[in-house]
C-alpha cells in the first residue's frame, strides 16, 4: 500500500526515550500501512539502534532503521528525504513522541488531503510534573484548504505544527545544514517559501517534552554552542537573499522568509548580548555583524531598526562605536532584561 506520511525520527543517544516514542506510532492496521517510521540512528553510542532495530523487526512495513556516522538534526533529515516513501513529510525528535488517537485521525484526513503543507496542533508535557498544555499557534482549525496568504503569517510555524509535502524537498533540492544544532528553523522555513495551498486540522499530534536537562533549547546550550547558531542565522539570511530573486516564490511567501531569517538575526543578537565572556562575545559580535552585511544588506539594516527599543539601542550603539563598548553595553542590556 502506498504511503501517505513519512515521519523522520531523529535519535542520538536516545535509548531512554526511544521506546515511548516508537510505541505511540504503533497504531491501528490501516494507520501503520499507510505510515513510514524512518529512525535515523545518528552514531548513537548507547542501545538506540537495539531498541530501533526491534520496532523494525516486528513492524518491517511501517518502520525502518538507518544507522548513520553522526551529522547532526540536518543530517537525519536529509537522509530521512531520500528515503521517505510518504506524500507527505514530518519530523518527530527522539525525545518526543505522537498521540496514537490523533494520529489515526491525523492518517485519514491526509488521505483526502492534497494541501502543500499541514498545520496540527501539539501538546506541550513539562518532565518531572507531567503538566501539559496545548499549543495551537493561533491558526484557524477549521480543516479548509487555504492559499499560504490567507494566514496571514507573522512568525515562524514551528516543526511541531507542520507537514510538508515530500516532493517540495526534492523539486527544490532543499537540503538542511548538517554538523550543526539549530537547524529546526531550516526545516520549518525552507519548504514553505514554495507552499502554495494550507489546511490546518484540529488534531493535537505532537507530544513535545519540556524541561528536560540538556536539552540543546537552554540559554547555557545556546551558549554553549553559539558558533553553530550563528552559522545556522547566516544560512538563513543567505536563503533569504536567494529566495526574494527566486521567482517560483511568491510574494507572501518571500515576506514570510524575510521575517522568519529576521527573527533569526534579532535573535542571535540578542544571545550575543548575553554571553558570560564579554571578550569572546565581543569578537563574535562584530564576526557576525561584519558577515551579515556582506550576506544581505538588507538584513543588516533591519536588524538596527526593529521596534523593540532596548535591542534597537544596543545594536545600534555598538555599530556607531565599533564594538568598542561592547561590554558596557552588553552589561547594560542584561540588566534591564532582569528588571523587565
Amino acid at each position: 500500500m502506498k504511503k501517505i506520511l513519512t515521519v523522520s525520527i531523529a535519535a542520538y543517544n536516545m535509548e531512554r526515550f526511544l521506546k515511548q516514542a516508537l510505541d505511540s506510532f504503533v497504531a491501528d492496521k490501516r494507520t501503520m500501512d499507510l505510515l513510514q517510521v524512518i529512525i535515523v540512528n545518528d552514531g548513537s553510542r548507547d542501545r538506540t539502534a537495539a531498541v530501533a532495530q526491534q520496532y523494525a523487526d516486528r513492524y518491517p512495513d511501517t518502520f525502518l532503521l538507518v544507522n548513520k556516522e553522526n551529522g547532526g538534526y540536518g543530517s537525519t533529515i536529509n537522509t530521512s528525504i531520500r528515503q521517505a516513501a510518504g506524500k507527505y513529510f514530518r519530523t518527530v525528535d527522539g525525545d518526543d513522541w505522537v498521540n496514537t488517537r490523533g494520529l489515526e485521525q491525523f492518517i485519514r484526513l491526509l488521505e483526502q488531503c492534497d494541501s502543500d503543507m499541514v498545520l496540527t496542533k501539539y501538546m506541550e508535557v513539562e518532565e518531572g510534573s507531567g503538566r501539559k498544555k496545548v499549543a495551537d499557534g493561533g491558526y484557524l482549525y477549521d480543516g479548509i484548504e487555504k492559499k499560504f496568504e490567507e494566514l496571514q503569517l507573522n512568525k515562524t510555524i514551528g516543526m511541531h505544527h507542520a507537514a510538508f509535502k515530500t516532493e517540495l524537498f526534492r523539486m527544490h533540492g532543499i537540503q538542511i545544514t548538517e554538523h550543526c544544532f539549530y537547524t529546526d528553523m531550516e526545516y520549518n522555513l525552507k519548504p514553505a517559501a514554495f507552499v502554495q495551498t494550507v489546511t490546518c486540522m484540529d488534531i493535537v499530534l505532537y507530544m513535545y517534552r519540556t524541561g528536560r536537562q540538556g536539552q540543546s533549547v537552554s540559554l547555557e546550550s545556546w551558549h554553549k554552542n553559539i558558533d553553530q547558531a550563528l552559522q545556522v542565522s547566516l544560512g538563513l539570511a543567505d536563503y533569504w537573499e536567494k529566495i526574494h530573486k527566486n521567482t517560483c516564490a511568491g510574494s507572501a511567501q518571500k515576506h514570510y522568509i524575510r521575517n522568519g531569517a529576521l527573527d533569526s538575526v534579532k535573535a542571535k543578537y540578542r544571545l550575543l548580548l548575553t554571553m558570560p565572556d564579554s571578550e569572546a562575545a565581543k569578537r563574535k559580535c562584530m564576526q557576525y555583524d561584519k558577515k551579515l552585511m556582506e550576506i544581505s544588506p538588507f538584513l543588516y539594516q533591519a536588524a538596527g531598526h526593529v521596534k523593540e527599543r532596548r535591542y534597537r539601542y544596543a545594536v545600534q550603539l555598538l555599530r556607531k562605536t565599533g564594538f568598542s563598548l561592547y561590554g558596557l553595553i552588553a552589561f547594560l542590556y542584561k540588566k534591564t532584561i532582569m528588571q523587565k
